[in-house]
């Protein structure tokens, strides 16, 4: 839009320019034209070659001056298209470069009229016109170049601030989520982490708190305990990631190689078989690993909600389709009270009461992957839940590295 409002400027300084120096300055036609297409040339250009513009602009003056004689009758030695032309020049260019850029051909102009003046020699008329032109010519050239930083400062400053502004916005929303962070870190620390607490010193004082408690029930509530333990570490090290502690991303996250010590904490785990065909474990990136630890994990822990006691197969698998982990978790009808296995008692597709978000939070884990996620109940009357995380496989540690 600019260079559309330059050109047309400089079509305005040409079309005024040319006649005024024929009939006022007395220029011949071929060089009035001449120099007032130079004049004009430089306003044109002026957002493109903002410097160069003005040079062009500021050294035109002198041959202007000189074609035109002090006794033409029109101002003298900087005319007034001259003005109006440096002056449009010297405002588009102080859109594109600062002003100190300007200051050179600006002086360079003003010292070109002075020089005309007081080379003139005898055909020099009265002091006074001559200096209330240049007076004149040097007070809007001033006047731009202040403009033009006063202009650049003003829009630094709103820079700045809009800069600060959006710092501040930023520094506001980070607190507020270190406040939102913190806020749940201190309602699990003191209402999760403390029941956890509550049922794994009752689970492990049960066996003495209780006379002839059976040797089953007592493995139970060892189970119980352990999975509280494990449960409660867990918790530790979420609460040190919400508190943002120094070490929390530093903390080893489970992955595939945790993924048996898992299954034999499960209760009944005896029942449980897990089956891990990864040929390069380390090939897969620790974001893949925990994204299928915890699918397992939340899988066993709806069999152990839903289906007690059911049978349990876990799989974890390379997939030949590509670069990939398929996580399978099936699980059987669970145990009616006399021992067969019982009617469609599985955990569901359906959330349970209470509103849980464990299948949705699978779901977006495999999601987040890129991979895909099913679940649904099986015609025995038990549950399956099946994942794909795609992934790029990590490269093998060179032999040489430290």
């Amino acid at each position: 839009m600019l260079q559309y409002l330059a050109l047309a400027l400089g079509v305005v300084v040409l079309s005024v320019g040319a006649p005024l120096a024929v009939t006022i300055d007395r220029l011949d036609v071929w060089l009035a034209l001449l120099l007032c297409l130079v004049q004009a040339a430089a306003v044109a250009l002026a957002p493109r070659f903002p410097r160069a513009s003005v040079w062009a602009g500021a050294l035109v003056l002198g041959p202007l001056s000189w074609a035109a004689l002090p006794t033409s009758g029109g101002p003298w030695p900087v005319s007034a298209t001259s003005i109006v032309a440096f002056i449009l020049t010297l405002s588009l260019a102080s859109l594109r470069v600062r002003w100190t850029q300007l200051v050179a051909p600006s002086l360079a102009a003003l010292l070109i009229a002075t020089v005309r003046i007081y080379d003139n020699g005898p055909t020099r008329p009265s002091p006074g016109p001559l200096i209330a032109d240049l007076v004149t010519f040097s007070g809007l050239v001033a006047l731009t170049l202040l403009t033009a930083a006063l202009a650049r400062n003003w829009s630094e400053v709103r820079a700045a601030l809009a800069r600060e502004r959006t710092l501040s916005a930023e520094e506001a929303a980070g607190r507020r989520v270190a406040e939102e962070r913190t806020r749940i870190a201190r309602e699990l620390h003191d209402v999760v982490a403390h029941g956890l607490s509550s049922i794994q010193v009752q689970a492990s004082s049960a066996r003495y708190r209780l006379p002839g408690l059976p040797t089953e029930a007592a493995a139970e509530f060892d189970d119980i305990a352990a999975t509280s333990r494990r449960a409660m570490g867990e918790m530790r090290g979420l609460l040190a990631v919400l508190r943002g502690g120094e070490d929390a991303e530093g903390a080893p996250q489970p992955g595939l190689g945790e993924l048996r010590a898992l299954v034999a904490g499960v209760p009944h785990a005896e029942r449980v078989s897990l089956a891990v065909d990864v040929a390069r474990p380390q090939a897969v990136p620790a974001s893949v690993a925990l994204s299928a630890y915890r699918m397992v994990q939340e899988a066993l822990s709806n069999t152990v909600r839903h289906a007690p006691g059911a049978a349990v197969t876990v799989k974890v698998a390379h997939d030949d389709a590509g670069p990939a982990l398929r996580v399978s978790v099936a699980n059987g009808a669970p145990p009616a009270p006399g021992g067969a296995a019982g009617p469609a008692a599985s955990p569901g597709p359906t959330a349970p009461a209470g509103g849980g978000h464990g299948l949705v939070g699978m779901r977006e884990r495999a999601l987040l992957h890129g991979g895909s996620f099913e679940a649904g109940a099986l015609p025995s009357g038990g549950f399956l839940v099946t994942a794909r995380l795609p992934y790029t496989p990590l490269p093998s540690p060179r032999k040489d590295a430290p």
